[in-house]
């Protein structure tokens, strides 16, 4: 993100590995600046990745793509951390994306610490958000506190439900690491707000936590008809394990929803064996992100349903945005 809207990238964080690696990866440096190992200008930056999605997204299959903003770190009292942020996507930043593009939704994101957030909350949902995205060990708080209480009244009446990132975080620097452990969401869940769980909760990377994989799969069963599970991200080789077992879970698989997790990079290599399976005849992956994404997830037999849940899960707040409209 740029500073236009108040976006706010750390200067440390901008200039590091993990930003350079998914710019690089993403096509959107020239190899002048790969050579030189230094970034654009964050406006020009934002402006190359914002082209790369409008593009990718237009020339897709997909029909729409939930856009996220991104929160900053707060402290105790409420106020604005930016020594602790390493970037913020303002609201206003995402509205105005959404805006230019008729594939683009809404996704808010309110960090729940912040002095101001039922103020900031009414004007999300005023301005036609379909969902909040949390990244709690990033964003600095725990979703299990009992004073969030009110906050999760208001979500829950607004039918808005909250894509939380739960497992290992490995693209942005952690606060900790607890906050983004599956048993956070209980207290969520408890308050009956409906929840997607980032990643299908996935937490050690390259081989299969049985004992978490246990809790997951317990929280599905329990909360039936308020959690799901999204896939974004997940065609990289560390989280593959996660991937296949999710799959081929029984009640998981019911809850699975498509997300690809945008600009995040694609492994294809890494599934080549079943890529092999699925294809019956010689052809080149596809070269737009959301097609390759979707082209991934179809060899390790991800259902067809996943990739339309997503509109069960938006369905309450689509409907009365259409009747705002």
């Amino acid at each position: 993100p740029s500073n236009a809207h108040g976006c706010w990238v750390h200067p440390a964080f901008m200039r590091g590995l993990r930003s350079r690696g998914v710019a690089a990866t993403l096509g959107v440096l020239s190899p002048k600046e790969l050579l030189a190992r230094r970034m654009p200008d964050p406006h020009d930056l934002h402006a190359r990745i914002s082209n790369k999605l409008a593009s990718n997204l237009e020339a897709s299959a997909v029909d729409y793509a939930a856009i996220l903003a991104f929160d900053g770190v707060y402290t105790a009292q409420g106020y604005f951390d930016s020594a602790r942020t390493p970037k913020m996507v303002t609201n206003a930043a995402v509205v105005a994306a959404c805006a230019t593009h008729p594939k683009m939704l809404f996704c808010a994101s309110v960090n729940p610490m912040r002095r101001d957030w039922e103020d900031e909350l009414d004007k999300v949902l005023e301005e036609g958000a379909v969902m909040l995205k949390w990244l709690p060990s990033v964003m600095g708080f725990d979703p299990s506190e009992r004073s969030f209480a009110r906050f999760y009244q208001k979500v829950r009446e607004a039918r808005l439900p909250i894509l939380c990132h739960i497992g290992m975080e490995y693209a942005l620097p952690v606060i900790n690491h607890d906050f983004a452990n599956v048993a956070r969401l209980e207290h969520m869940l408890q308050e009956g707000v409906s929840v997607v769980a980032a990643h299908c909760c996935g937490n050690v990377p390259f081989r299969e936590d049985r004992e978490q994989f246990w809790r997951v799969q317990q929280l599905a069963e329990k909360y039936h008809d308020t959690v799901w599970f999204d896939v974004s991200g997940m065609a990289s080789p560390h989280r593959k394990t996660r991937l296949r077992n999710a799959i081929a879970n029984p009640v998981l698989s019911e809850r699975l929803v498509f997300g690809t997790d945008f600009p995040v990079p694609i492994w294809p290599l890494a599934f080549r064996r079943e890529i092999e399976l699925h294809v019956r005849r010689r052809e080149h992956p596809p070269r737009n992100y959301f097609d390759l994404y979707r082209y991934v997830l179809a060899a390790m037999g991800l259902s067809r349903a996943a990739y339309t849940r997503g509109y069960t899960v938006l369905a309450p707040r689509l409907e009365r945005i259409r009747r705002v409209l």
